[in-house]
């Protein structure tokens, strides 16, 4: 799967410079209410308003029925929902007043075809950073799966960050790779969301079950120990869960993981035997 990365903020790009791109100057100014022709309308008499502040538009007759973002916009004037075609659209337009460039990528950071068009600006650092050197883990150390960062579990499993935003990395999607770029990984809270539905989200664990298909915890904590050992720095560590309890020890490949399953039940008390009576004699 392919997909070219367009190196524009769309999301946060002025809607101004959008519909300057388009060849329309404002026909009116009301402080940051800019009025438009509506470059969706035949008739040459309708108007549209942006609202510089908050970036947003609706129409001057019809306001409930029209309004929104770009994305919105660019709706009206192509008739797509899709949002690939609507990232090359508004890009291409943009290209008539600023410079605008494209890459084409894979998961893996080949260049491949395009088929998948997401925009998001592409920091293209001037000089190549210096990687620190990471000390691998004592062997003696215990680590605590719920504390592993959810970025080096990615890296573990092949997919490093492709955006940052401060605390926010963005991956591709590690369960999903017919849409990609849409996992984001909260690093202060180590946490991670699907941009494109929020009922997929939560800590380490619930990303290796979207992965893996897998309810068992203790199959998910083989899993993700497993995955952990392809770091150098995590190769001879052992690894637990703060919902350890006891249970059966399994043996991964060096290390030892607890298997947190249910806690054993105390054996039930057996009602102690009564000796039995001496049977009575029988007189004839």
């Amino acid at each position: 799967m392919g997909l070219i990365v367009i190196d524009l903020d769309i999301k946060n790009l002025p809607l101004e410079d959008f519909m300057k791109a388009l060849g329309y100057e404002p026909i009116k100014r009301e402080g940051n209410r800019l009025t438009y022709n509506a470059p969706y309308s035949a008739d040459r008499n309708a108007t549209m308003v942006v609202d510089a502040e908050k970036n947003g538009w609706y129409d001057s007759k019809e306001p409930e029925k029209y309004y929104g973002g770009i994305y919105d916009l660019a709706y009206e004037l192509t008739g797509s929902c899709n949002r690939s075609e609507l990232n090359l659209y508004i890009a291409t337009q943009m290209k008539n007043i600023r410079e605008v460039k494209s890459y084409g990528v894979t998961a893996n950071g080949e260049e491949a075809e395009g088929n998948v068009v997401v925009a998001m600006p592409v920091g293209k650092p001037e000089t190549p950073k210096v990687t620190a050197k990471v000390e691998p883990l004592s062997p003696d150390v215990k680590i605590d799966i719920n504390n592993i960062p959810i970025v080096d579990f990615m890296k573990a499993i092949g997919f490093e960050p492709l955006k940052r935003d401060g605390k926010l990395l963005m991956f591709d999607c590690p369960y999903a790779f017919s849409e990609p770029i849409r996992t984001v990984v909260d690093t202060e809270k180590n946490y991670w969301y699907d941009t494109e539905d929020d009922l997929f989200c939560g800590d380490i664990y619930r990303l290796a079950a979207e992965i893996t298909y897998k309810e068992s915890r203790a199959e998910l904590t083989r899993y993700i120990a497993t995955q952990m050992k392809n770091l150098e720095r995590y190769k001879s560590c052992e690894f637990t869960d703060k919902y350890e309890r006891p249970g059966a020890k399994v043996l991964v490949i060096g290390f030892t993981i607890s298997d947190p399953g249910l806690p054993k039940q105390p054996p039930k008390e057996q009602p102690k035997q009564q000796t039995p009576k001496p049977k009575r004699k029988m007189r004839f």
